[in-house]
Order: structure tokens, then C-alpha cells, then sequence
């Protein structure tokens, strides 16, 4: 039996602490419940993770032209 352990992340956009299952491919997609940020993360191998953050719509990247 797959025991499911809840992943905690907080938002890097606004703080705020989100929490995510891993699926079947082993991604975590977590949604912020503050400003709306998505981030998505994986396993890449025992010593790297792989964390995408996306701004929600309307908002922009900071620091990009």
C-alpha cells in the first residue's frame, strides 16, 4: 500500500505555506491559495529537485524587461 505524505512548500511569491500530493509521476502540483501562484516540482535524482514556479495571470516576473 502507497503511504501518501502531504508535501509543504511555501509560495515564493507571496509566503504563504501550500500544500501537495505527489501523482503517479511523482510531480507535486500545488496551487497557492493566497495569490494564485502555481508551482510544480519533481524528483530529478537523490540530491536534485526541480521546482517551476508560475506567476499568476495578470502579475508579472520581477526583474524581467
Amino acid at each position: 500500500m502507497r503511504e501518501w505524505n502531504a508535501i509543504r512548500r511555501r509560495c515564493r511569491n507571496c509566503g504563504t505555506i501550500m500544500t501537495g500530493y505527489r501523482d503517479s509521476k511523482g510531480k507535486v502540483t500545488t496551487v497557492c491559495s493566497g495569490c494564485g501562484a502555481k508551482a510544480i516540482s519533481w524528483i530529478i535524482n537523490r540530491r536534485c529537485e526541480r521546482c517551476d514556479t508560475y506567476a499568476p495571470i495578470g502579475q508579472e516576473i520581477a526583474g524581467e524587461n
